[in-house]
């Protein structure tokens, strides 16, 4: 496995958007989501491209953990279409990321 999801939830408040997601994703295979509006399908997006921090679980690229290292490889990429600054991260870092 490429890039391995385990156990993945995001909160924003009291609310829960997603909740216990497990999925692995395979070098060399294109995946593409379905889902109703509001699903959670650009949160699940963008937690993978590393721009929203997820609030529990974890997401593994090459056997790191994302949340812990915080630095996804830079084989992986994510276009999304309103950038949105990850606090965390510097200007340069950011830049980094969604240039």
């Amino acid at each position: 496995m490429e890039i391995v999801v385990k156990n993945l939830t995001k909160k924003f408040k009291d609310v829960i958007i997603l909740d216990d997601i497990n999925i692995e994703f395979d070098r060399g295979k294109i995946y593409g989501l379905i889902g109703k509006n509001g699903s959670g399908k650009t949160v699940f997006l963008k937690m993978l491209a590393g721009v929203y921090v997820p609030t529990s679980g974890s997401i593994i690229c090459k056997g790191e953990d994302f949340n812990l290292t915080r630095s996804f490889p830079k084989s992986v990429r994510a276009i999304i279409e309103n950038p949105t600054f990850i606090p965390e991260f510097s200007g340069f870092e950011n830049l980094k990321m969604l240039a």
